[in-house]
């Protein structure tokens, strides 16, 4: 499928710190997603990623501390 724009939609992805969560979060600012990063903890390596891609994509990302093995988390 072909994406040329996801202005105006709102994502929600886990584990944005690292792997394919980090790679979806990329994905989804450059093609211009309203995001919510959901991760376990916010490291300044992340924050730094976070604040580059508002920079690069002029995208909108809100994280959100959520750890989904604790159920006062969730």
């Amino acid at each position: 499928m072909y994406l040329s724009s996801l202005k105006n939609k709102n994502v929600i992805i886990t584990g944005c710190n690292k792997g394919i969560g980090k790679a979806t979060l990329e994905g989804f600012a450059r093609y211009g997603a309203n995001i919510f990063a959901c991760v376990r903890s916010d490291s300044s390596e992340f924050k730094k990623l976070i604040t580059n891609l508002k920079k690069k994509y002029k995208v909108k990302i809100f994280i959100f501390k959520l750890d989904l093995l604790k159920k006062s988390s969730i």
